[in-house]
């Protein structure tokens, strides 16, 4: 008798959560978990909320099988920061224009991010973008540091492969540097395809691909020349001397 009554008391408590779980509208899938519409801000950065919940699953994978591809080596991190502490400090030396105007620029911004910051009314997420904001500005005022070198070397890496085994295009000029605009359309399109995620709602999968509808940026180039030199080999590319 006391079983049952535990029984039917676990029945009793379960029962609500089930009927919760009925209401939620799935939109799709990351590699077979679902997704649903209350996971999603439709009124925020959809593109961020997409990366997490539809990319970052099966990017993990992909990520994982090309690890020895992709490994950032402690030589390669030396190699970099040399590279651009020395063009730092020569430019400094010369008192290079670009790099002069350059930092100006870059110092006034820090300026306005802290008049900002003096706003008592700023929200808790609107001071910490801020914050966040501030420091990467400020980074960028000397040479990179080994983590951000280590950062740097990860994502072009990461994107030179995608460019190389899907097909190349062109590049777009993005916050992060050059990114495979054509690239990743096909990287993505092919996981979709494999079943990898899928998005049921036809004005959220719209939503996913609008990056790649605009027919006119001029942030992006398909000059093959430029692509070698700023993408695939750039002037900071890590080459031993004996690879050479």
């Amino acid at each position: 008798m006391k079983r049952l009554v535990i029984f039917i008391i676990l029945l009793v408590l379960a029962t609500p959560l089930s009927a919760a779980e009925i209401k939620r509208e799935k939109i799709g899938e990351a590699l077979g978990n679902p997704v649903y519409r209350d996971q999603i801000d439709e009124k925020g950065d959809l593109f961020s909320q997409f990366y997490n919940l539809f990319i970052m699953p099966f990017q993990k994978k992909y990520l994982e099988t090309h690890k020895d591809e992709l490994e950032v080596k402690d030589w390669e991190i030396e190699y970099v920061a040399q590279y651009f502490e020395k063009k730092y400090n020569e430019g400094i030396k010369k008192k290079d224009p670009e790099l002069m105007k350059q930092l100006a620029a870059t110092r006034q911004q820090v300026k306005e991010v802290e008049k900002e910051l003096t706003n008592k009314n700023l929200r808790p997420g609107e001071r910490e973008a801020l914050e966040k904001e501030k420091i990467f500005l400020q980074t960028t005022l000397k040479p990179p540091g080994k983590d951000a070198v280590k950062s740097l070397l990860s994502g072009w890496k990461y994107y030179r492969l995608i460019y190389e085994n899907f097909g190349g295009g062109r590049i777009i000029l993005e916050q992060e540097g050059p990114v495979p605009y054509d690239a990743m359309f096909k990287w993505l399109k092919q996981h979709e395809t494999q079943g990898d995620f899928r998005i049921t709602d036809p004005k959220l999968r719209e939503a996913f691909y609008s990056y790649w509808k605009a027919n006119v940026n001029s942030r992006y180039f398909l000059d093959k020349q430029r692509i070698q030199s700023e993408f695939l080999h750039p002037p900071w590319e890590p080459i031993r001397k004996n690879d050479k």
